[in-house]
């Protein structure tokens, strides 16, 4: 891929999450202190529970996952809902 054309499937990508109400956070000590806590609790693997802390400190109302064996489904998380995707979203960002 030439440096167009990575301009161009940067410049689509970004646009894409701009659109697509899905929030980036940083990872910072607070959200790797918290992941820790997640990872022992739940049992996760690491990027899982960063996943989830990142979604609690950010105090988003649900975080969807098709993640049933790992994730605690249905309940809440320190006010954060765990679930299954009830819509299924845009499949590909083209």
């Amino acid at each position: 891929m030439g440096p167009a054309q990575r301009d161009r499937a940067r410049k689509a990508i970004d646009e894409w999450f701009a659109r697509s109400g899905i929030q980036m956070v940083s990872v910072e000590r607070f959200v790797v202190d918290k992941a820790i806590d997640f990872a022992w609790r739940y049992r996760l693997r690491s990027n899982d529970a960063v996943h989830l802390a990142s979604a609690v400190l950010t105090r988003c109302d649900h975080f969807f996952s098709w993640n049933k064996k790992d994730f605690p489904m249905g309940e809440q998380v320190e006010g954060v809902r765990v679930s299954e995707p009830y819509v299924i979203g845009q499949q590909s960002i083209w």
